[in-house]
């Protein structure tokens, strides 16, 4: 697939891809960034949690979701007050449709508007006050993502951060999903199957249709 080779170029998200795959492929040498928390408590727990993670599948670049990213930040960056931050699964709340490579169950999305510098943005996604369900500590380390789309705004408002994370589907699941749909169709009761299959002919060949003008009344 194409998308599997975009690259959003800009410096910052190149810098934030970096970082957070730093820590995926070796967890504990982020231990020593525990100095930027400075509460006893916070570090114990940013210790606690660091030293038992084994290393995670680093992330890669997606066109898709980079898409999300810059529609989200947007949002985010305007309302930022009542923005939910920490989105996993069936609780993203998406403008856009999903292609056939991605599913929500298997996508989360974080939101971030406190790191002034890089050194910041692991140990507050790992342990942040706000964050009472340590969902950002959950996406961060989940094996299932393989793919993340980055952006990153400046304005007089702040510093947005937008993550979107996704487990792109191979093309062997989406072929077997398709085939589910299809399936799903031919299940249904005889009416709705027949409604389906009107439909998916109009689709394919609109113009074979144009027979059918007999069954509209003239208007007088």
């Amino acid at each position: 697939m194409d998308d599997l080779a975009f690259e959003n170029k800009d410096k910052s998200c190149i810098q934030i891809l970096e970082e957070i795959n730093k820590f995926r492929n070796n967890p504990k040498s982020f231990i020593e960034k525990k100095k930027i928390l400075k509460k006893k408590k916070l570090i114990e727990e940013y210790e606690n949690y660091i030293k038992d993670l084994e290393k995670i599948e680093v992330l890669q670049q997606e066109k898709e979701l980079f898409e999300i990213s810059q529609i989200e930040i947007k949002k985010f960056s305007e309302n930022y007050s009542d923005y939910i931050r920490y989105q996993i699964g069936e609780e993203l709340n998406l403008e856009s449709d999903l292609s056939d490579n991605f599913s929500k169950e298997e996508m989360a999305l974080i939101a971030i508007d406190d790191i002034e510098e890089i050194d910041d943005l692991i140990p507050n996604l790992i342990v942040n006050k706000s964050d009472k369900d340590k969902k950002g500590r959950e996406i961060l380390s989940n094996q299932e993502y393989t793919h993340i789309g980055i952006s990153k705004l400046d304005n007089d408002e702040g510093n947005f951060i937008l993550l979107v994370f996704g487990k792109l589907k191979n093309k062997e699941e989406i072929k077997v999903e398709n085939n589910l749909n299809q399936e799903e169709i031919f299940s249904l009761p005889e009416e709705e199957n027949k409604i389906m299959h009107q439909i998916k002919e109009f689709r394919e060949n609109p113009k074979s249709f144009i027979e059918k003008k007999n069954v509209l009344k003239k208007k007088n």
